[in-house]
């Protein structure tokens, strides 16, 4: 959830101190917060009992969560200028898809994929940093 905070909170950032009408943010951000607000719940069924509905629900909670991420960056990234982060973003929300979809079948192998998003974000900090470019923004 961190990440998540990061991400949003990054994108938001950019926003500050400039006078700029942002479409879509205000409705964007409002589902964002629902979604942090609900991801208690898919988190606590998972973590009773893992199945092939617990965990669809808990990776697809977080897929949606994701999503909107990625969309809250993409639309600050029109406004202000493209974020380098705003691809990786939407590299996470596809890797989340797919293995929410895996997870339906299997549910072990699809909470144990979620472990890329490690290594994807590792590759990201480093393919950034030698761009030198600011993880966070």
């Amino acid at each position: 959830i961190y990440v998540f905070w990061a991400a949003h909170s990054a994108a938001l950032r950019r926003l500050s101190g400039r006078d700029v009408e942002v479409p879509w943010l205000g409705s964007l951000n409002m589902c964002w917060l629902l979604v942090i607000a609900f991801l208690p719940f898919p988190t606590a069924v998972v973590g009773r009992q893992l199945t092939t509905t617990s965990a669809p629900l808990y990776i697809g909670s977080m897929f949606l969560l994701s999503a909107l991420t990625s969309a809250i960056v993409t639309v600050v990234g029109r406004v202000i200028g493209p974020s380098p982060r705003g691809r990786w973003a939407w590299l996470t929300t596809a890797v989340f898809g797919f293995w929410a979809v895996v997870s339906m079948a299997n549910a072990d192998v699809g909470m144990l994929g979620l472990l890329l998003l490690v290594v994807l974000r590792f590759l990201e900090i480093r393919i950034l940093h030698r761009k030198r470019v600011p993880v966070g923004g």
